[in-house]
């Protein structure tokens, strides 16, 4: 029996020595795990044969897994160690490096953490878990697509200009996206002219919007101060007893003006040019002539010219011309407003129609043909979007057409307000006849379009010619006579009409238009 009993004493022994000093799986040393602190090793070497210290059932647990000491699965030096032994922190319950060997700690309730979620804010732990909130996204655009990444964190991506969007006005209809915003489409609003409010969402209200021109509540009859000719020097008092408030909107003019106006009727005996000119007039005037041909009055329909500070036209002695002084309402004070007339010379050289500057004429057309710059031409049939000539990118850049507004409707116009790139604050195209072009890239990329024409003109290029002012995408409409130009980038697959018209009411000539790539390649082959 002492034979057996001595046999089994050696086999513990060895179980202990060869499977007592690992976690079973880890590879790591178990550190301490006698009751009085010395290792395994260290009681075997002092002799540990006796019964008691080989059964196992002595209070000194020799199995290295004593329920109350530290949760240590790993030796470390930085707590960085641990993380290696045990792979990503619960973000609550962090390891932590203690005497050499790694500890789990606890973080207390509400304790700022990290989940690793670049999707979430405010994390905290709560009940021992990092939770926090869902990170906000949505960037109040209709144009993009609004997600969240959870390394990067919010993504905001712009839909395709022409992507249907909804602007939040209920009274705009086919809505598109342009540039990254939602642009409203057609306004179907009406504007009631006396409750002070702006009803279509137009920016104007009640008298200052075109809506209410001719309303019993908006008077749209200037009333003439006295006459006025050739030669005269009169003295303008902005808001004197003469004037009245009567007209804020002018066909000439896309600004409301909200101040009074003082009003001049004009005639001269021969065909003159006349010039007028404000002499010392303040910041906030504006100068309009109406002509009134038939003698009916002074109507902002009529307006065919407005000017900081002159006035020039061709006056015929069988018209009547009204010269109107307005004001934005914020000022005072007086100024000289001088008329200055030259006796006109008739002049035919090179034309063979139109006029000869005199209010006489140099000929006239037949056959269909309208009068251009003196020369009978073909009127142009390319008059709406319906109806657009094409630009074809298949017969190669650049493409070079020229045309003629002579003769053409008056179909549109782009306001100030419409904040388009490239447009100048005072709009262009009021009662100007236009053309229209269209053209489709087939590749995206940065274009130039230039507009060379003998008149004083500007153009525009739009998504959506049922409203110009929300689907502009840029425009070239500089005062003066020369080239207008703008480069652009306009994209793959979609169609854009460019819309060739006069700076003012009446403006219109012939042109060359030219689109290319930019930025151009030049070529000197052959």
């Amino acid at each position: 029996m002492r034979t057996r009993l001595a046999l089994i004493v050696v086999l513990c022994l060895g179980l202990v020595a060869c499977g007592g000093g690992e976690e079973e799986g880890t590879g790591l040393s178990s550190g301490p795990t006698t009751g009085d602190g010395s290792s395994d090793d260290d009681a075997t070497d002092q002799g540990g044969t006796d019964d008691a210290d080989t059964t196992g059932t002595d209070d000194a647990d020799t199995s290295g897994s004593d329920d109350t000491g530290p949760d240590t699965k790993g030796s470390c030096v930085l707590a960085e160690d641990c993380v290696l032994g045990f792979g990503q922190d619960d973000p609550c319950a962090p390891h932590a490096c203690e005497d050499g060997w790694c500890v789990q700690t606890s973080l207390e309730e509400a304790a700022d953490c990290d989940d690793g979620d670049a999707c979430t804010e405010n994390t905290t732990c709560q009940a021992g878990q990092c939770a926090g909130d869902s990170l906000k996204c949505d960037d109040d655009d209709d144009c993009t697509a609004d997600t969240c990444d959870f390394k990067e964190g919010c993504q905001n991506t712009t839909y395709k200009d022409g992507t249907s969007c909804e602007d939040g006005s209920e009274c705009t209809k086919n809505d598109k996206c342009n540039n990254g915003q939602c642009k409203g489409g057609k306004n179907t609003c009406v504007e009631d002219c006396g409750n002070e409010k702006d009803d279509n969402e137009n920016e104007l209200i009640d008298c200052a919007d075109p809506q209410c021109m001719g309303s019993l509540e908006c008077p749209t009859e200037c009333e003439a101060i006295a006459p006025i000719t050739c030669g005269e020097t009169v003295t303008v008092e902005i808001g004197g007893e003469d004037s009245t408030t009567n007209v804020g909107m002018w066909a000439c003019s896309f600004q409301a003006w909200n101040g009074p106006e003082s009003a001049w009727k004009f005639s001269w005996a021969n065909p003159a040019d006349v010039t007028i000119t404000a002499k010392g007039s303040p910041d906030g005037i504006q100068l309009m002539r109406a002509d009134d041909p038939a003698g009916i009055g002074c109507l902002p329909a009529f307006c065919t010219e407005a000017h900081a500070s002159e006035l020039s036209f061709s006056s015929d002695p069988s018209s009547s011309y009204w010269i109107i002084v307005e004001s934005d309402g914020q000022i005072t004070g007086s100024f000289q407003l001088e008329v200055a007339c030259q006796e006109c010379v008739p002049d035919c050289t090179g034309k063979t129609c139109g006029g000869d500057g005199c209010n006489g004429s140099c000929g006239s057309c037949s056959g269909g043909k309208v009068c251009a710059s003196g020369a009978c031409v073909l009127k142009p049939d390319n008059e709406s979007c319906e109806q657009p000539a094409v630009l074809d990118p298949a017969v190669g850049f650049p493409i070079i057409v020229s045309g003629t507004t002579a003769g053409a409707s008056a179909g549109y116009d782009l306001a100030p307000t419409s904040g388009c790139d490239g447009s100048a604050n005072d709009g262009f195209g009021l009662g100007a006849a236009d053309v229209v072009y269209s053209f489709t890239p087939t590749v995206t990329q940065e274009y130039l379009i230039a507009v060379n024409a003998d008149f004083d003109t500007a153009f525009g290029i739009f998504l959506d010619c049922s409203d110009l002012q929300k689907t502009c995408v840029a425009a070239g409409n500089t005062p003066g006579y020369g080239v207008e130009k703008v480069t652009k980038q306009l994209n793959k697959g979609y169609t854009y009409f460019i819309i060739v018209d006069g700076y003012t009411a009446g403006k219109s000539g012939s042109f060359n238009l030219t689109i290319t790539t930019w930025p151009c390649s030049p070529d000197c082959s052959g």
